[in-house]
C-alpha cells in the first residue's frame, strides 16, 4: 500500500504547476488598448481565454457552470485613463477553491499589467526624447529577480510530497 499510494500520489502531482487555465474576459472598453492586454492575457502559459462574454453576469454564469475558472474584467474608461495619464486597472476574478489555480490566475493578470505599464511607460519616456535604452532604464530603476528557496519549481509535487510521502509511510 505505502508504495501504490507514493506511486499514485507522485504520478497524480506530476504536471507541478496548472496551465492553459480556462478564462473568459470582459471587455467592456472594446479599444486597441484593451484588446492588447486580451491577447497578452492569452499568450501567457497560465491563461487561456476561452470565452469572450459581452457582461459580468454571462462570464459569472460560465463560472458556476464550471466553464471557466476566472474571469478578467477591463473597464469602460480604461484607453481614456491610459491616455490621460491616470491609472487604469483590471479586475481579476479568480477560483479560491484551488489555491494553484487562483495563484496561476493573479500572477498572469499581474504579470500582464506589470508588462503594459512598463510599454506605457517607455513610450512616453521616448516621446520625451530618450532613446529606447534610457527609457527601459528609467522605467524600471530596480528590477526584481524571483528565487525560490523551498519550491524551486513553484509546484504542488516538490513542495508538498515529500510530506505526503512520509505520512503514507507512517
Amino acid at each position: 500500500a505505502s508504495i501504490f499510494y507514493s506511486l499514485i500520489y507522485t504520478y497524480s502531482y506530476s504536471r507541478e504547476v496548472v496551465n492553459d487555465i480556462s478564462v473568459a474576459v470582459v471587455d467592456l472598453n472594446g479599444t486597441k488598448s484593451s484588446r492588447d492586454v486580451v491577447r497578452m492575457l492569452d499568450a501567457t502559459p497560465q491563461m487561456n481565454i476561452t470565452y469572450h462574454t459581452q457582461n459580468f453576469k454571462e462570464a459569472k454564469a460560465l463560472f458556476y457552470d464550471d466553464k471557466i475558472h476566472g474571469v478578467i474584467v477591463i473597464p469602460e474608461d480604461f484607453e481614456r485613463k491610459i491616455y490621460r495619464g491616470e491609472q487604469a486597472a483590471i479586475t481579476a476574478y479568480a477560483d479560491a477553491t484551488f489555491f494553484m489555480v487562483y495563484k496561476q490566475i493573479l500572477s498572469g493578470a499581474a504579470q500582464v499589467s506589470g508588462t503594459m505599464s512598463a510599454k506605457i511607460e517607455i513610450g512616453r519616456l521616448m516621446q520625451k526624447g530618450n532613446d529606447k535604452y534610457k527609457a527601459v532604464a528609467q522605467s524600471q530603476p530596480v528590477s526584481v529577480t524571483t528565487s525560490y528557496l523551498y519550491n524551486p519549481a513553484s509546484g504542488y509535487a516538490s513542495y508538498a510530497m515529500p510530506g505526503v510521502i512520509l505520512m503514507i509511510l507512517q
